[in-house]
């Protein structure tokens, strides 16, 4: 009997019209401020045991399989992420994190016995020891190590802000060198 009136409840609860109501129902319930703070305690509860994280790690990958699903993803995550407030919400996540011991010591390893070639060696040290200039402020550091160690944040900031030519968080930083000749460049195109 309790089968048979699950099976007919299914059946109910599959048409459009039920889903449009519990749909109500649910929003109606997500629009209180105290019963959003407990579900979402509840669901963050049930997601946390071992058994919930397995379970939606298989579903994770079984969208990620499907080649169509995982462009669509991509493209959503994409999108997602280009938005202002959500690239700013990353920097912020991302400043002044330092990696963890465990983090270093597994690069580490990975680095191990590896040597760099004459011309990556001169790549590195050309562009790391070249000064650089904030635009904001005109702040002027001897390179990208001084200018990261003043301001408290990753060389890597850095140096996105300079390959990318972008405004990171702590503003738009360009090599001094480069900045200059484009300066004069345009002084001259702007004279002719």
């Amino acid at each position: 009997m309790r089968a048979i009136l699950s099976e007919k409840a299914k059946i109910r609860a599959s048409t459009p019209e039920a889903k449009a109501k519990m749909s109500e129902i649910v929003k109606a319930l997500w629009a209180s401020p105290e019963m959003r703070a407990n579900l979402s305690e509840k669901i963050k509860i049930r997601a946390s045991t071992p058994e919930a994280k397995a379970k939606m790690s298989e579903r994770a990958k079984a969208l990620w399989a499907s080649p169509e699903m995982r462009a669509n993803l991509s493209e959503k995550i994409k999108a997602r992420n280009s938005l202002p407030e959500v690239k700013k919400k990353i920097a912020m996540r991302n400043f002044r994190r330092k990696v963890s011991q465990e983090t270093g010591n597994k690069l580490s390893e990975i680095n191990k016995g590896k040597t760099l070639t004459e011309e990556s060696i001169k790549l590195r040290t050309k562009h790391f020891n070249k000064e650089i200039m904030c635009l904001e402020t005109g702040r002027v550091f001897k390179n990208q190590a001084t200018a990261a160690r003043e301001l408290g944040c990753s060389t890597s900031m850095i140096s996105n802000s300079i390959s990318k030519k972008r405004v990171c968080i702590l503003g738009t930083f360009v090599y001094v060198d480069e900045y200059m000749e484009e300066q004069n460049r345009s002084r001259h195109e702007n004279a002719s």
